[in-house]
């Protein structure tokens, strides 16, 4: 088997590839009526060809279906949110309570995911990795909230 090639996590093709992980590429491809070919290529960070608009809503809304998750607008979403026009500003103390909120949700995750009784036993299943994967993303971006808020009040790093 092929190395994985290394990924953002905070990119489309990440969360193309968690979708893939989760769903496999036959379901994939069925979901949005194209060859595992091409939405192999959806997760390559090296191909240009990319999902239109409606294929992105049905990966979405298979994977909420299968996990509750919506990787790809939930990406978007925090993109939108950390940009300069979509950020709110907030205390830094409360956005230290918001990075240790997502690190409980990442450790509640893994302990989930590693719990003998769970789905793969102590083995990790490829809808608990998207979970774990899932919740380091939320942590990450919490950080990057407090990052920005904390070079907005101390302007540090404001000019970069």
């Amino acid at each position: 088997m092929a190395p994985h090639k290394p990924r953002d996590p905070q990119t489309f093709d990440s969360a193309v590839l968690r979708i893939l992980g989760v769903l496999g590429p036959d379901r994939v491809a069925e979901v949005v009526g194209k060859s595992q070919a091409l939405v192999y290529k959806w997760a390559d960070p090296d191909c240009d060809q990319k999902p239109n608009i409606e294929q992105v809503h049905k990966l979405d809304e298979a994977m909420q279906a299968a996990t509750a998750e919506t990787p790809i607008t939930s990406l978007l979403m925090r993109k939108l949110n950390t940009s300069p026009l979509g950020h709110a500003g907030k205390t830094l103390p409360e956005r230290m309570c918001e990075i240790v909120s997502e690190l409980g949700d990442l450790t509640n995750a893994q302990r989930l995911a590693l719990d003998p009784s769970g789905p793969g036993g102590r083995s990790v299943t490829p809808r608990e990795y998207a979970e774990i994967s899932g919740e380091i993303a939320e942590v990450i971006e919490a950080l990057n909230r407090y990052q920005r808020d904390l070079d907005a009040a101390y302007g540090v790093r404001a000019a970069e």
